[in-house]
């Protein structure tokens, strides 16, 4: 019998109630999710620099709503190409959510992962200034018009 002491167990319901959210499945294993979250809490930025890798070169345009529609970045975290810990320190550092808020016309999808992303937050520890310089690097050196 495996005994967790509350930090863990906390931790483990989180990743539950996240895990049915995004899949409607319960995880098939606690200690395994409990795990893969480690391993992402502990990379965090690593995973974020992952993610913006697999983003469009012009970041304003990962971030935009065109004609009400879920922008790029929305799209590629339901698709599970990038994890909610970089869509949650995204917003830490411009606000997206609330543009979006105004901007997109799903009423459905949009809340409920706005809320899970609000809800998981207070679990997530990062620096918002290195997320900041992390973002900003990396989109100065793959951007087309940065300075040779």
């Amino acid at each position: 019998m495996i005994f967790y002491d509350s930090k863990e167990l906390l931790k483990i319901l989180v990743l539950a109630f996240q895990s049915i959210q995004r899949s409607f499945l319960l995880p098939r294993s606690p200690q395994r999710s409990l795990l893969m979250s480690k391993k992402v809490q502990q990379s965090l930025m690593y995973v974020l620099q992952q993610d913006i890798n697999n983003l469009d070169e012009d970041f304003d345009t990962n971030l935009l709503s065109k004609d009400g529609q879920h922008p790029k970045i929305l799209r590629a975290y339901q698709s599970k190409q990038i994890h909610p810990e970089t869509l949650i320190m995204i917003n830490e550092v411009t606000n997206v959510f609330r543009y979006w808020d105004k901007k997109l016309v799903d009423k459905i999808i949009w809340p409920d992962i706005k809320r899970q992303c609000i809800k998981y937050r207070p679990f997530l520890a990062f620096d918002a200034d290195k997320v900041k310089t992390t973002i900003v690097n990396t989109f100065r050196n793959t951007s087309q018009y940065s300075a040779t």
